[in-house]
């Protein structure tokens, strides 16, 4: 459907997503990837896989979106966050959200 110039006005807008979030989407691919694969190497290790790099609001955005296909509170999935085990089994809390990781109600 080709959309005459002048009449650009009276169609709706068509939203393109940001080279941004697309990423951001990408990386929650692949945190859901890795968590079921045992032989990905830990977080904090420095590797293409290591989530640890990135911005404190990037992780927040894939955190989003990982909750919002509800598999954020998974164990694996919520372990590719944290350096160690335990510093994932304490964080459960999240302030921001004001909600504890893997104690909601599914619809």
């Amino acid at each position: 459907a080709r959309l005459e110039v002048g009449s650009l006005h009276t169609h709706a807008a068509i939203k393109v997503a940001s080279l941004k979030d697309l990423c951001i989407r990408a990386c929650a691919d692949m945190v859901e990837t890795d968590a079921d694969n045992l032989e990905i190497s830990d977080p904090g290790d420095g590797s293409s896989h290591d989530l640890l790099r990135l911005p404190p609001s990037d992780l927040e955005r894939i955190k989003y979106i990982l909750e919002r296909s509800k598999i954020l509170g998974q164990p694996r999935v919520y372990r590719r966050f944290f350096r160690n085990k335990q510093d994932a089994r304490l964080d459960k809390i999240r302030p921001a959200t004001r909600d504890f990781v893997g104690l909601t109600a599914d619809e």
